[in-house]
């Protein structure tokens, strides 16, 4: 974020958060379980894209301690993916905004606090978001919180009736994609104010677009009023 003067550049913050959404698709990040057997490959948002089982699980089963590992593996890779993305942002921001154009200064006080009443109430409500998602088969359950974050996975004993582990590697990154489905159904009816009217949820990303909407209007103002 460009800052001259003690004056924000709502231009560039709004032109990099666009580009860092853009780019946001291409950060990956895999992280491995101590002992070899869980292998997991998370995007920017968190979202399992590949969960490898070696077939040794099948050596000692134990259900429980497979679902640690397996939460354990993916939450390393997310922190892995938030950081490279980080990173991605830190590089964006740096970048320094075209010759010539003014900073545009933050909108009036009264629109600050407008904004902070409704970004307050709105985290109340995002923070009591909760999905969960079951396989069909009733023997993957999975929770998730607000951010897509697993927050609880078990297994029952019976995912051990097979002897290849990639259906189960595929039910379960199917599960965890329910739950989260799930959780971005809520979010988006939370975030709906503060997102351009007719909007379809396939087409926004939750993450960025709620910021990028509200540079639009404080910029189109601005337009309104210089």
């Amino acid at each position: 974020m460009t800052v001259r003067g003690g004056v924000v550049d709502i231009w560039k913050l709004r032109d990099d958060l666009r580009t860092i959404r853009e780019r946001a698709d291409t950060v990956q990040a895999t992280a491995e379980s101590e002992d070899g057997l869980v292998s997991a490959t998370v995007g920017s948002r968190g979202r399992l894209l590949h969960l490898d089982l070696d077939v040794r699980i099948f050596r000692a089963p134990d259900s429980r301690a497979l679902a640690a590992t397996i939460s354990e593996t993916l939450g390393r890779a997310r922190e892995k993916a938030g950081k490279d993305l980080a990173a991605l942002a830190a590089e964006v921001f740096a970048t320094p905004p075209p010759a010539g154009r003014v900073p545009r200064p933050d909108p009036l006080p009264s629109e600050d606090r407008e904004l902070t009443r409704s970004v307050l109430h709105l985290r109340e409500g995002m923070a009591a978001v909760r999905s969960v998602a079951e396989s069909p088969d009733g023997l993957i359950h999975a929770a998730v919180d607000e951010r897509g974050s697993l927050t609880e996975l078990r297994l029952d004993p019976r995912v051990y009736r097979g002897t290849d582990p990639r259906p189960l590697a595929e039910a379960i990154i199917e599960t965890l994609r329910q739950a989260a489905e799930r959780t971005q159904e809520q979010l988006f009816e939370l975030l709906k104010p503060f997102l351009p009217v007719g909007v379809r949820r396939e087409e926004t990303d939750l993450g960025f677009d709620p910021l990028i909407h509200r540079l639009d209007r404080t910029l189109e103002r601005g337009r309104h009023h210089g």
